[in-house]
Parts: structure tokens; sequence; C-alpha cells
């Protein structure tokens, strides 16, 4: 039999517990869903957007939009709370919008607050909007049928299951901005046809905003960091070489110089520095090629052709990446990482970003990309 006085110790404890845990009704909850963050032109303030979730059947309805204003998250926070009749918690905080005047500032600060925030996500999705942050989400809230955040999260999140953009959440932010040799990326919305839209990539230096690369430039940058699953792809090809194999591919067809392919692109990439002295690098991509339509018909029947098609390609990615490359040096942005290659090659393996800053315009890679058809036929 136990011990009737350590039983009782124990229901006393229990009951001491349970009496400690703060309970609160979900219906007296505004739980926030979706933040938009602006910087206030008139007194540079902090504008805070927030989509909320209330569950209080006499609620006009589920999703509500609060804003508040301060010189903090929690300030802001504070302010927007009392226009509201619930208590505000971020514990089911799945978005964050960033107003381009307050990327271009540096969002460090504001990520520090959810850093600390035990019941924020790391898997919290972040973007950047070409307009302000609260005009995004109003207008996409007005727009949408479902809770505008979760519009967004879903049309950012499929992007990256489809393996089209790399991770931009909290976590990825975090650890690529405090590791020296590798700046962070995040997609960038825009109202488009009446709908948020995701038009490009953001790229920083450290925590700031500093331009963008196109989706398509994002997908390199994904095939660059990871190793992918098949993806479509469109590639501009010259048509020349196909003409032999193009029935009436001797005519001209309207002087038209390029062939438009669209294919299923799987494969990974390794680099290294070659060169110390000099910021040389090889960069190695090899892909697998599905070929799924073209523009015009390309009869693929023997492995000439298909070789054909695997140089083009080859050809076309290699040029891709060198343009890439040339426009992040200007923009002094490496969300690549070449920078950390050489980090890691230094004797006491430590760099600051500023010395990078001043190396990464000069550096050199040498882009080798093989490709491979894995399936070809008839194709139209």
């Amino acid at each position: 039999m136990p011990d009737k006085k350590a039983v009782l110790h124990l229901l006393i404890i229990l009951t001491l517990l349970t009496a400690c845990t703060q309970t609160r009704e979900i219906e007296r909850l505004g739980i926030i869903n979706t933040m938009g963050v602006d910087i206030s032109e008139d007194d540079q303030q902090l504008d805070l957007t927030m989509i909320i979730f209330q569950f209080d059947d006499q609620a006009a309805g589920l999703t509500k939009t609060l804003i508040g204003k301060g010189n903090t998250m929690r300030a802001a926070r504070d302010d927007a709370s009392t226009r509201s009749a619930y208590h505000l918690v971020t514990g089911q905080l799945k978005y964050q919008l960033f107003g381009k005047d307050a990327a271009e500032q540096g969002i460090l600060r504001y990520l520090n607050t959810f850093v600390r925030d035990a019941t924020t996500s790391e898997t919290m999705l972040m973007a950047v909007s070409n307009q302000k942050a609260e005009e995004t989400l109003s207008t996409g809230q007005e727009l949408t049928e479902i809770n505008i955040g979760q519009f967004l999260y879903g049309m950012i999140e499929q992007e990256e299951v489809e393996n089209k953009i790399p991770r931009s959440d909290l976590q990825m932010f975090s650890r690529t901005q405090f590791a020296p040799g590798q700046d962070p990326w995040l997609p960038v919305i825009d109202i488009k046809e009446e709908l948020p839209t995701m038009v490009s990539m953001g790229v920083f230096q450290d925590d700031r905003y500093v331009g963008e690369i196109s989706l398509k430039e994002a997908f390199y940058l994904n095939l660059f960091l990871n190793r992918i699953q098949p993806a479509p792809l469109e590639l501009t090809l010259p048509r020349e070489p196909f003409k032999p194999y193009m029935p009436g591919g001797q005519e001209d067809n309207g002087n038209k110089e390029d062939l438009h392919i669209k294919i299923q692109l799987k494969g990974d990439t390794t680099a290294k520095l070659v060169d110390k002295e000099s910021l040389r690098y090889q960069v190695d991509v090899k892909v697998k090629v599905r070929l799924d339509e073209f523009s015009e018909v390309v009869v693929v029947k023997n492995e000439k052709v298909a070789e054909l098609f695997e140089k083009e390609i080859a050809k076309k990615i290699k040029s891709e990446y060198e343009s890439l490359l040339k426009k992040l040096q200007e923009m002094q942005s490496d969300p690549f990482g070449f920078g950390k290659l050489y980090r890691i090659q230094k004797k006491d393996g430590e760099m600051t970003s500023d010395e990078w800053r001043e190396l990464f315009p000069r550096i050199t890679a040498d882009f080798h990309v093989e490709a491979d058809i894995v399936h070809y036929g008839t194709i139209q």
C-alpha cells in the first residue's frame, strides 16, 4: 500500500499546479494569424497591421483586421489591442509581410521579438510587399474569400513544395542572416489583376532588402542551394539548330529565332573554391530533364537529337547562372553563399560581413552544367 502521507502531498501539489494554470476561453481570444510591418512616413514609427481570428459567435465575421502604432512591435500590438475586445495572442502566427520601406531599413529588429517568443513557429513564412504591407493585406482581404494570411501562406508554400523557390521561413532567414558569407532572400508580393501575387524574389544584405531577382532566377538559386525533385521550367533556346528536325522547319516560320520548351528538371549543384587568391570558384550543376512541350513540333526520335537538346539546355542554364551572379554582385548580395566557402578556407575560419562585401564583387565562377535527357519521343 502506498504511504498515505505521500499520496496526500502529491494531491496537494497537483491542486496547487492546477490553480496556477492560466486559462482563457477561446471566445475571448484574438488569435493573430498574419502581421504586416510598415514604417510611418509621418513620424517613422512602426505601423503594424494584424489579421486575427475571432471565435466569438457574436462577432460579425471570423476574420478581423487591426492596426496599431508604436516604436516597437510589442508597443504597436498593445496599441492595437486598445481597439479590440479580445486578448491578442500570437500562437498561430503563420505569415509576416514587410512593407518595402521597412525591409530596406532592416528587419532584424522585428524578428528578434519572434525569436524570443516560444509560441512563434520557426516555419512562419515571410515576404516583402511592393506596396505598404497594410495596403496589400487590406486589399487582399477584400478580394479573397479566405483569410489573406492563409491565402499568402498557401501560395508561397505551394511554390516551395514544387521546388520553384527556396525556403523563406523564419528559421532560414535567421540562420542565413547570422552566417557571414551568405545573405538571405524573401518572396516579393504585389497586387496583380486584383489579387496578391508573388512576382519576384527579394535579396538582402544581411537584414536589409537591396533588390530583387526574377522567379526563374529564384529557381536557379534553389537548384544551387538544394537537391531538387522534378520541377517545371520554361527555357528559350535558339531555333536554328533544331530546324532539320521540324516538319517544314527549313522555312523561317515567320522569321522566328527562338524555340520555347517546357521541361521537368531535377538535379543538384556542388561548388568549391579552387583558387583562394584569385577568388575563383568551380560550380558543377547536374540535371536530369524530361521534355514536356515545345512551341513548335520537333521530332526527337534518336539520341542525336536528344544530345542536341542536352547541349543547348546546358548552354542556356550556364548562361542564366552567369547573368544571375553578375546581377547579384552588382547588388552586393550573396544568397548563393560563396562567402561561406571562402570563410571555411581561412586559417581561423573567421570573417565579417563587411569583409565579404569587399571581396564578393571580385569573385569569378566557372559554371559547368551537365544535362541528361531521361525521356524523349515525338514531342509537340
